[in-house]
């Protein structure tokens, strides 16, 4: 079984990123777990924090779900060309302390005008989900050779 960890960017209910990662969870075969996590309640990165307190708890359970995976794929909306502050922030988070150097998947989706795409949290266009379902199916056989 190759496990995927799906990360959102976005903080919105409604996010397009979640629903994105939502539209790949469904396109995965039954040898791929294909889980979802977002960002919600990591704070701020603070030094004086992490030394006074350590990484705190969020960071720690977001960190053992992705060491629990053969793979992770990120979601993440483009503000201002960059990428949002909240996943910036998390990824500061994620890196400490410094530890192992993941392997990297060499692809990525890119999905634009996704307002125009989702309906009611559903990717609708045919032709976007057969290029979620074939890039997820590229990644799960990633993940899964990573795994061996």
């Amino acid at each position: 079984m190759t496990r995927i960890l799906g990360i959102s960017g976005s903080l919105r209910k409604d996010s397009y990123n979640t629903a994105l990662l939502r539209a790949a969870q469904s396109q995965v075969g039954p040898d791929v777990e294909f889980d979802i996590a977002t960002l919600h309640g990591i704070p701020l990165y603070d030094g004086d924090l992490e030394q006074r307190e350590g990484v705190p708890g969020p960071v720690t359970t977001l960190k053992e779900r992705i060491m629990a995976s053969d793979g992770v794929l990120l979601a993440t909306p483009e503000y201002n060309n960059g990428i949002p502050g909240v996943f910036k922030n998390a990824v500061d988070w994620l890196s400490r302390p410094g530890s192992d150097i993941p392997r990297v998947f060499g692809g990525r989706l890119m999905l634009s005008r996704a307002g125009d795409e989702f309906r009611d949290g559903e990717l609708h266009d045919a032709t976007a989900r057969g290029r979620v379902a074939e890039f997820v199916k590229g990644f799960a056989a990633f993940a899964g050779h990573a795994a061996s």
